[in-house]
């Protein structure tokens, strides 16, 4: 299993990939050597430099490792401390932390020093001690005065430790000096240089060194580097890894990571070109490594499976160390694949400035390599930073890796990490249209709805239709409607999204376009759509998108139908019997309340009905009149009648071009019936209640006032207040 890098030291030589080993068993034996000198007990303060991620902290460990029993080995990591007393209290935790056998550190004439420098460090910063504090440091109103001083106490030490030729050497290691506050690093200088300068105590620092002589500048005016020169004795830069062992590093992570995958497959030319053209310009450490590997990790798992190695390589390689450039590619992209327009003219857009020196005021950390990495993704460029040309260099050879970023169509799958909310990674939407089992794809459908995802998805499927992406389409399109069908009754909203009039419902049009037509061409597979018409599992709302997109156009207010030039009248009316009955069936069936309520769900059902009014105007006229259930009743009043929102109230009235489809004196009949039943608003819910007491409502003040019975309305405030009597 691949996991994440953690970007922590390596403890042990067997850990070491880099090669850093052969330095620190070199230091260690220098230090060894000086520690072993007849005679020799003076201590020794060495630094060893070099920036973060450098690797100090693991050459410590390595250190240590050589070093063995030889001396006794202790770590300070003063980046653990918080202000300048809790430091002091560590620094001389960590100095006396020995068995009683151990060391003359242990003595209590070196903790009566200490005790005295932390309650002096106390006293001079007015802050309590820390709870954590193995010192009794006694009151810090205590008369200090007829003690010995410091000094006379250091004195004493010192003499101590000479003196006891069986004291073991020292070695106390500080990390992450570089981490600290500036009078926080003042401090631990002072500490090696004048309060703890004890005879064989060696001290192995590690820093940056612009930042500690910056920060000794605030401390000892201006002259923090000849400072850093008086206390260190001895200093070593830390040697940078061999680039081929970093390069070989991120090689062998990157492999981990796509084979572990079993559709992994890339391009090793392209990717090897990238990482030699400008990738492994950034990667100074083994710390730049681990972030790339990690973010890309990331991004693999996203959309790793439809996107080129190398390109997702390269992109995020950008997005850590040129974040402005990558943030150009994305906020400009529509510039970058619509518009014939170079690299400078993006960046300039970004300014409002229309020159060339506009790449100047983007922060650009590595220009060169930049520069090659860009070539490299978008190969249509014909110099430097310049995408111009991108669809009409005719020289660039169509490529075997159609994946690339450089292809339109799959830019945006580079950036799956700006995925929003609603929004759904790249990999999912392909994993997605290789599903072979109807259950899966009714449940992806499902999962997707509940995060109203769905009108994303469809208008990323687009590219799969297209480039012809979907295999045994035939037959996924059939698991696709019947999922879709189950789907509406979990989610009407998200289902209409599907099936709408915008990309997503091009896209649907796409899919079924292929289902219904023979090779592609105008020629209708007529067994096809019969076996789609019959089948039962396909929801009627489905139906009667396919209807209207390819075979009607529907005039509900005329209600009439124009075929058509798709198939002939014959073919359509042959077609119109199959779905006439579905219609029907559907309309009367009692399941179909429960989408009434559901948002646009309730906009569907008016379709439906206008659609069967359109298809058989006789047949619809005759079926409304007729005496119902009151289930049916309340679908043709809620068809019948049109909820207007305003700003600040909600009115109810009656449609004007379906007063001829019904007698509006029978209906009023009829609801007054309905209301005068007392489950009503148990049974079908308060909205219902408020419909049919809007339809009666309606009926009497236009009887009552004399005027227009569809010019007339009520509040829902009004009905509100008859409800509550």
């Amino acid at each position: 299993m691949i996991s994440l890098e953690k970007d922590l030291p390596i403890q042990h030589v067997n850990e070491d990939l880099l090669n850093r080993d052969h330095f620190a068993k070199q230091l260690a034996e220098a230090v060894t050597a000086y520690m072993e000198q007849p005679g020799n007990t003076d201590g020794l303060v060495i630094g060893l430099e070099g920036p973060w991620g450098s690797g100090k902290t693991s050459l410590f460990n390595l250190m240590k490792e050589h070093l063995g029993n030889q001396c006794i080995v202790k770590t300070f990591n003063a980046w653990l401390t918080s202000d300048k007393v809790g430091l002091t209290t560590e620094f001389f935790r960590i100095l006396t932390d020995f068995s009683e056998d151990e060391s003359i550190f242990t003595t209590k004439k070196v903790r009566k020093y200490a005790e005295k420098v932390i309650n002096s460090a106390a006293q001079a910063t007015t802050i309590s001690l820390p709870a954590s504090a193995t010192f009794s440091v006694g009151k810090f109103s205590e008369n200090l005065l007829g003690q010995p001083s410091l000094v006379k106490q250091k004195e004493k030490i010192v003499s101590s430790i000479k003196k006891e030729e069986n004291q073991k050497w020292m070695v106390l290691f500080i990390d992450d000096l570089d981490r600290l506050s500036y009078d926080e690093i003042g401090t631990v200088f002072q500490l090696i240089k004048n309060i703890a300068d004890f005879p064989k105590v060696i001290y192995v620092l590690a820093y940056d060194h612009e930042i500690v002589a910056n920060a000794l500048d605030k401390i000892q005016a201006d002259k923090g580097d000849e400072y850093l020169q008086k206390v260190v004795q001895v200093v070593y830069d830390i040697p940078m890894p061999e680039s081929e062992n970093i390069h070989e590093y991120l090689l062998t992570r990157v492999r981990e990571i796509i084979q572990s995958d079993e559709r992994y497959s890339y391009d090793k030319d392209h990717l090897n070109s990238l990482l030699n053209a400008g990738i492994f310009s950034y990667l100074k450490n083994i710390r730049n490594c681990n972030r790339v590997v990690n973010a890309f990790y990331l991004k693999y798992l996203l959309c790793g499976t439809v996107c080129d190695v190398g390109d997702l390589l390269a992109i995020t390689v950008l997005e850590l160390f040129e974040p402005d450039v990558y943030k150009c590619l994305w906020d400009k992209n529509y510039l970058l694949l619509r518009k014939n327009l170079g690299f400078f003219e993006i960046m300039a857009s970004a300014f409002n400035e229309y020159d060339f020196s506009a790449l100047d005021k983007l922060k650009v950390n590595d220009r060169s390599a930049c520069e090659d990495i860009l070539r490299k993704l978008f190969p249509q460029g014909q110099f430097s930073f310049d995408f111009s040309g991108f669809y009409n260099n005719k020289t660039v050879k169509k490529d075997v890796f159609p994946d690339k970023i450089s292809n339109s169509k799959c830019f945006e799958r580079y950036f799956c990490l700006s995925v929003k909310s609603t929004e759904v990674p790249i990999n999912q939407i392909n994993e997605f249209v290789h599903l072979a089992d109807e259950e899966k794809i009714y449940e992806q459908l499902v999962e997707w709805g509940n995060h109203s995802r769905c009108g994303y998805v469809f208008q990323q499927l687009q590219r799969f239709i297209k480039n012809g992406e979907i295999p045994n389409i035939d037959q996924y399109i059939e698991m696709f409607l019947h999922a879709a069908s189950r789907f509406y009754e979990d989610c009407p909203s998200e289902f209409f999204k599907i099936f709408s009039s915008g990309e997503q419902g091009v896209l649907v049009e796409k899919m079924i376009k292929k289902y219904i037509f023979e090779d592609g061409d105008k020629k209708i597979n007529f067994d096809s759509v019969r076996t789609l018409f019959d089948d039962k599992s396909i929801s009627v709302y489905v139906l009667q998108y396919i209807f209207e997109k390819y075979f009607a156009i529907v005039d509900s207010i005329k209600h009439s139908v124009k075929f058509r030039n798709t198939i002939s009248k014959a073919v359509c009316e042959q077609l119109l019997q199959p779905f006439r009955g579905r219609l029907k069936e559907f309309i009367v069936d009692e399941n179909l309340y429960k989408s009434i309520d559901q948002g646009r769900a309730g906009d569907k059902v008016r379709n439906l009905l206008l659609t069967w009014k359109s298809i058989d105007y006789e047949e619809y006229k005759a079926y409304v009149g007729q005496k119902h259930s009151d289930f049916v009743q309340i679908l043709f009043t809620i068809f019948f009648i049109n909820i207007i929102e305003f700003n600040d109230r909600t009115e109810y009235r009656l449609i004007s071009n379906l007063q001829n489809d019904y007698d509006a004196e029978s209906f009023y009949k009829r609801n007054k019936v309905m209301d005068g039943k007392e489950d009503l608003e148990k049974l079908y819910g308060i909205d219902v209640k408020r419909i049919v007491l809007a339809y009666i409502q309606i009926y009497e003040n236009s009887r009552l006032k004399g005027i227009d019975l569809y010019q007339t309305s009520i509040s829902e405030e009004q009905i509100d207040e008859l409800i509550e009597k």
